[in-house]
């Protein structure tokens, strides 16, 4: 056999397993997408286009959407958030769209963050993370501040009341710091022990109003929360600041100092 012969075949084989191992990743990425596009997080995601009144003045009613969705599904124990971006089309034009969403101790979907790119170029946001979320629920909780290192969670139920937290927050005097908690999350309990070891310092300096999200989880939607727990920082009726996740006690009064320098 002649060394051209044996070129000849060891690039057909070599051709060969790569067409095999094309197939085989694109089978993978085939499934990946399909299982995606059929799963919860997409539906949900597709109810709120098509019912989203601000990108329906845009494109028109939403009639379809393409074939593919992509984007990542993480789910751990009982909680769980997906990005997920999907081709909208509209009765006037077609655009891509970006949905976040996330669930919370077995719960439905819920959609947190959403936005398109118009024609040019812009991300049009359709979702006001302060906007009331009237579909959560009709119950209605209660907020009020507290001193930080307090133990009472505030309110109770799915609703939530805007006036309270307007008067609470929003025309507070001074420095608001809100927090947003859950009880399964070890990032939310190590808050709760620093704002307890923090609160000799800053108890007389700074308003604490604190949230159950297990309690209230109509508030994930309201204010636009995904990874928890949530520090938020208000001064002058408007919010100046937010860290999500885990937050260690000299980063915690680091920002509050930021801020009370500034009083």
């Amino acid at each position: 056999m002649t060394t051209k012969k044996i070129l000849l075949i060891i690039g057909g084989v070599v051709a060969v397993l790569a067409l095999v191992a094309a197939l085989f990743v694109g089978g993978i990425v085939w499934v990946a997408f399909s299982t995606i596009g059929k799963s919860e997080a997409a539906q949900t995601a597709k109810t709120f286009l098509q019912k989203n009144e601000k990108l329906k003045s845009d494109i028109g009613e939403v009639r379809d959407f393409g074939f593919w969705v992509t984007g990542n599904i993480n789910s751990h124990n009982s909680d769980g958030e997906a990005t997920l971006n999907l081709k909208t089309i509209g009765a006037k034009k077609t655009v891509p769209a970006s949905v976040n969403l996330s669930y919370r101790n077995g719960r439905d979907w819920v959609v947190v963050a959403a936005s398109y790119t118009n024609d040019a170029g812009q991300t049009v946001n359709l979702l006001n993370p302060y906007e009331r979320d009237a579909e959560a629920g009709g119950e209605t909780g209660e907020a009020a501040p507290e001193e930080a290192g307090a133990d009472d969670s505030a309110g109770a139920g799915d609703g939530f009341e805007e006036e309270n937290f307007n008067a609470n927050v929003l025309q507070a005097e001074g420095t608001t710091m809100v927090v947003f908690l859950t009880q399964s999350s070890l990032d939310s309990k190590a808050l709760e022990k620093t704002l307890d070891e923090l609160s000799e310092d800053y108890s007389e300096r700074v308003n604490l109003v604190r949230y159950n999200l297990d309690e209230q989880p109509a508030l994930y939607r309201r204010f636009n929360i995904g990874k928890v727990p949530v520090v938020s920082i208000y001064q002058d009726s408007k919010e100046r600041e937010r860290r999500a996740g885990a937050i260690s006690r000299q980063q915690l009064a680091a920002l509050l100092d930021k801020y009370l320098g500034d009083e």
